[in-house]
């Protein structure tokens, strides 16, 4: 509610010392929320009351995702990505989504890896969750009610816009050769 978001899954590239310390006030109130998004728009968003487990993550994929990804033509094409969170890596999760997805989901021991902590790579990384804090942030939710409202209202303006969303998506293979270009290290924060 303050603001300050949980900066465990936050990695920042700088030339600058990385001893820094961000001081917070701990237990606030505040949400988990999970989204994707495509070419064709945006899913979610999914909130979790509680902590996130494999069961109540392969529970949300199970009944919400996946039912709301068949009813798209090109489901048997599509390509499902996920970071490496450790509900996202259960076994129980990584088993369902190699019968749903068997050649087409990316992520920690999916049918095709992706490497851990790769922020320059991910979309919801690099695009995604800082729109969507912008947007929740400068209407300054005082209530996790009203925080969820914004965040619903930050994800349907996300997904009314499908030129951002397609333009978003096509940026990845800019983002993968930059990557190439320097044997998968790290690379300066892209300005597409």
């Amino acid at each position: 509610m303050s603001g300050h978001v949980n900066r465990h899954n936050c990695v920042y590239w700088a030339y600058e010392n990385p001893h820094l310390t961000i001081r917070s006030q701990l237990n606030q109130p505040g949400i988990t929320v999970w989204g994707a998004l495509s070419s064709e728009g945006v899913l979610g968003p999914v909130f979790f009351d509680g902590t996130v487990d494999g069961n109540n993550y392969l529970n949300m994929l199970h009944d919400m995702v996946v039912p709301q990804l068949r009813t798209r033509a090109n489901f048997t094409e599509l390509y499902f990505q996920q970071d490496g969170a450790t509900p996202n890596y259960a076994l129980l999760v990584r088993n369902y989504l190699d019968i749903i997805f068997p050649l087409h989901w990316i992520g920690q021991r999916g049918s095709i890896d992706w490497p851990p902590r790769s922020p320059e790579l991910t979309i919801m990384d690099f695009f995604f969750w800082g729109v969507v804090k912008n947007k929740v942030y400068e209407r300054k939710p005082q209530t996790v009610d009203e925080m969820k409202e914004f965040i619903t209202d930050a994800f349907m303006d996300i997904d009314s816009d499908r030129k951002l969303c397609r333009t978003v998506c096509q940026s990845v293979s800019y983002r993968l050769d930059a990557c190439c270009n320097v044997d998968g290290g790290h690379f300066k924060h892209l300005r597409d």
